[in-house]
């Protein structure tokens, strides 16, 4: 393999002295020394080009996405020539662009027309290598299913709709309230007191404080009368819904995914491993840092 060994990108300036001045326009941080090419990426392919979302694509990522490119030749993966542009022309058609939005969108990204379509194609690329390489492996079994549904087991969230409200008493009038009180509870369609209910609130069974989670183990239309200082409380239950477990079934496709996810990162490390024996990396800025 070929060892790159330019450092800086240099633009030269003849003013009308015949002074030359140098200016820095960018500078080769790192080259990837593959089986097929030496690829140097720039400063600026980190620091001002970015991604479609308008992200920054870290370094590592782009020399992975390096590494896959040049794998797609040495291992002559089975690519149609015409599905690149195939992919830019659908992507085109979905988001109804025009050659011009796409220039657009590329310069709003820090990217010429050119450099954006090479960005698209190498996207295209990547996820046909990976689907090929990995993706078409990645189907967990039955048993790998229900083993992470055992151990990772999901909730839907209980819920209480309540309505409450406050009765003030003096020390003289307490026992009359409480009785009328205790009669609004024992019969839901009565009233004794113009109770004031508050508007309905629905909590969380998960944040409902410990000194209230009796409301939890409370019926729909059943009121229970707690005694605070100067006051009664009255809780009035509207409907609920207890915490339920999740079944296999309803869970498969995000387990489906987590499983997935998993194995790829494994098997994807892995590759990374084999495939260094065969690419150099020539690192010229000491702060990054290239994972092996």
């Amino acid at each position: 393999m070929k060892k790159i060994t330019s450092l800086v990108v240099l633009f030269t300036i003849l003013s009308g002295s015949s002074r030359a001045e140098l200016y820095l326009m960018d500078k080769i941080e790192c080259v990837v020394c593959g089986p097929e090419r030496n690829t140097p990426l720039v400063d600026s392919d980190a620091s001002w080009k970015r991604s479609l979302d308008g992200q920054l694509v870290p370094m590592q990522q782009q020399l992975q996405q390096e590494i896959v490119s040049q794998q797609v030749v040495s291992d002559k993966i089975p690519l149609d020539p015409t599905a690149a542009d195939k992919y830019i022309e659908s992507m085109k058609k979905q988001n109804n662009l025009n050659d011009n939005d796409l220039k657009e969108l590329f310069g709003e990204v820090g990217r010429t027309f050119h450099e954006g379509i090479d960005l698209l194609n190498n996207q295209y690329v990547q996820e046909m290598f990976l689907h090929y390489k990995f993706k078409s492996q990645l189907i967990p079994t039955e048993d790998d299913i229900t083993k992470y549904y055992q151990e990772h087991p999901e909730y839907y969230e209980g819920w209480c709709e309540v309505q409450i409200a406050h009765v003030s008493f003096e020390q003289d009038t307490k026992d009359s309230i409480k009785k009328n009180l205790d009669h609004v509870a024992e019969d839901k369609s009565s009233d004794a007191l113009a109770v004031d209910w508050s508007s309905s609130i629905t909590l969380q069974q998960r944040d409902i404080a410990e000194d209230k989670k009796f409301i939890t183990a409370m019926s729909p239309g059943q009121v229970i009368v707690k005694e605070t200082d100067g006051a009664f409380e009255l809780y009035k239950l509207i409907d609920k819904k207890d915490s339920a477990l999740k079944s296999v079934d309803e869970r498969r496709s995000s387990i489906t995914e987590q499983l997935n996810r998993k194995k790829f990162e494994k098997m994807l490390q892995s590759y990374n491993q084999e495939v260094r024996k065969f690419v150099d990396i020539i690192n010229l800025n000491e702060s990054i840092v290239i994972q092996e």
